[in-house]
Formats: C-alpha cells, sequence, structure tokens
C-alpha cells in the first residue's frame, strides 16, 4: 500500500484547517493572487479533514462532531453525524452531497428566541433536546490548474433550508459559497494550503420572523447567533472565510494546524478560530481522522468542537 505522502503527492486532497488573523488572512489572498487571479463554521464547500480537500476526487466520508455553544440566549452543545458523498465524473470535475443529521441540547430549556418545536423531548436537570435533519450541502468543484508542486480548484457551495428552524437545526434559506483552493507541496513531506469563501445568504419566506428574534449579547449583534437561527452554521448574511495550514505527512499518519479568520462585510465582529488534526491511512483506500477547534478571537460561534472522521477513497 502507498505511504500517506505519495498519496498525497498524487492526489494532494489535505485540506487546510480553520480561520487565521486578518494579517495572516491578507497575505494568503496575495498567494492566490500571485497563481490567479474564510461555520463552525457556515457552508461547508468541502470536507472537513485534511485528507479530503482541493482537487475534485471520489469518495464517501461520515463526519461526527461534537461542540459546546453560547450564541444569545442559546446556550447547549450538539452532536452531528453527516455522511457525504463527492462523485467526480471528470479528473477536473466532481459534485458532492453533504446530509448532516443533528442532536441539540439546550441547557436550561428551550430559549425564548426559538418556537416551541411539537417534538421537543425533555431531558434531565432542566435541559431540552431535539433532533432532526439538517441543511443539506451540494458543492460543484472544478480543478482550474495543475502543475507538479501547486494545485489550484474552485467552485461552489450551498446549503438548502431542510433544517427545522424553529429547533435551531435549519437555517430557513439557502447560503451560497463560492470558493478557491490552493494547494502547495513544499516537500515529500511538508504541504501548505490556502482556502478563500464568500458567503451570501439568500433570504427565503418565513426566514424574517426568526432573524427578528435573535438577541444581542455582550455587545455582540444578533450576526453571533445567526440571521439563519441556525446553532450548527451561524454566520452573517455576507462574510469572507480565509483559511490557511499546514500539513507533515509521514509513513501512513499526518499532523496538521492552521485557522481561519472570519471577515464581515456589514462591519460586525469576525472570529479567528485554530484548528489541529491527526490522521491515518488504513487499509483498502480507508482513512481516519480527528481534529480539535478552538475559537481564540472575536465573535464565537462555538466553544470548542471536536471532529472525528471516517473517509474512503475510490
Amino acid at each position: 500500500m502507498a505511504s500517506l505522502a505519495d498519496e498525497v503527492k498524487v492526489r494532494n486532497r489535505f485540506r487546510s484547517p480553520r480561520r487565521l488573523s486578518a494579517t495572516a488572512a491578507a497575505w494568503a489572498l496575495a498567494i492566490l493572487g500571485t497563481v490567479s487571479e474564510r461555520p463552525a463554521h457556515a457552508c461547508h464547500t468541502i470536507s472537513d479533514f485534511g485528507y479530503a480537500w482541493s482537487r475534485p476526487a471520489s469518495m464517501a466520508e461520515v463526519s461526527m462532531e461534537y461542540a459546546d455553544f453560547r450564541l444569545g440566549d442559546r446556550r447547549g452543545s450538539y452532536q452531528v453525524v453527516a455522511p457525504s458523498l463527492e462523485w467526480a465524473p471528470h479528473g477536473r470535475l466532481s459534485l458532492a452531497l453533504r446530509v448532516p443529521i443533528a442532536h441539540v441540547t439546550y441547557w436550561g430549556g428551550m430559549p425564548g428566541s426559538l418556537s416551541q418545536p411539537s417534538m421537543l423531548q425533555a431531558a434531565s436537570g432542566g435541559n431540552a433536546s431535539v433532533s432532526g435533519l439538517g441543511d443539506i450541502g451540494v458543492v460543484v468543484k472544478v480543478g482550474l490548474w495543475t502543475h507538479e508542486r501547486w494545485s489550484l480548484s474552485a467552485g461552489v457551495g450551498s446549503e438548502l433550508p431542510t433544517g427545522d428552524v424553529a429547533t435551531g437545526i435549519g437555517g430557513g434559506h439557502v447560503m451560497l459559497a463560492p470558493f478557491v483552493a490552493l494547494t502547495l507541496q513544499a516537500s515529500p513531506r511538508l504541504h501548505f494550503f490556502g482556502f478563500v469563501t464568500d458567503r451570501v445568504a439568500i433570504s427565503t419566506h418565513g426566514e424574517a420572523a426568526a432573524a427578528d428574534t435573535m438577541p444581542a449579547t455582550n455587545g455582540v449583534a444578533a450576526m453571533e447567533s445567526g440571521p439563519d437561527g441556525s446553532v450548527l452554521m451561524p454566520h452573517s448574511d455576507h462574510e469572507l472565510a480565509v483559511r490557511v495550514g499546514a500539513v507533515y505527512a509521514l509513513e501512513h499518519v499526518y499532523l496538521s494546524a492552521g485557522a481561519e479568520q472570519t471577515v464581515v462585510w456589514s462591519g460586525e465582529n469576525g472570529g479567528l478560530v485554530l484548528r489541529a488534526e491527526v490522521g491515518a491511512s488504513l487499509r483498502h483506500g480507508l482513512r481516519v481522522a480527528v481534529g480539535y477547534d478552538a475559537p481564540v478571537w472575536g465573535a464565537e460561534r462555538f466553544t470548542w468542537r471536536g471532529r472525528l472522521g471516517l473517509q474512503w477513497a475510490f
């Protein structure tokens, strides 16, 4: 079986971790400019894990997330299991689908900013929990340019309003996120990545009422809760996200670290999140990865988040 470093050299599939400072964000944009021309987080335009990132490819993945959040009067934790499939009918084109299934626990009961769902379950200690389908993600990715150590891709990701706004699981609108992804192989073991995406919320009927109820907290406007009403992927109406990172690949294991900076176009406070990840190549094209994300500056869209993913390339 080929080593992980060899696989990365051929595929360059590692994905950078999330959010960096404003200075680093400008630096990343400058790098992208030299070759052509950021949710937890919001809009899963590509896999959340480093081993499935830049180029179009065919792969199946199951990711799991656990996070704590404090968004205005909405405080609690969530768990998400999200199977996804990316299919590349051509070496330069891929189509992807992500279906998140979430379980949200609100500490101290259902917050007043949300409607009372009919299927709400009472939990111990006065908490309340609810489960359901989140907002489905669809992505089109195109490989623009590849030359030995460099790889450049672009595409458009979208989230469809399939989740329930009343429970905080759904956003209630369509989110579009065009993106550009860059990969640089500095050496057989060391790789660098950059990712820029512009996220735009397209309002749908019934969203305005949910947005009007989002409270402000600690001087941070309703953007912190997300005008979409989702605790899983809060975001503003229009924002830029820039991600950079590095991956060091050993024989069958890789280590990565990086950050993502969010810039809100309306001038509200964005956020900086640091990310760390370790992954391993198993048999028959299987790979596994675990990651940890921690906000360090600006508006927090989660208190902390842990990630686990299993991917099969075919």
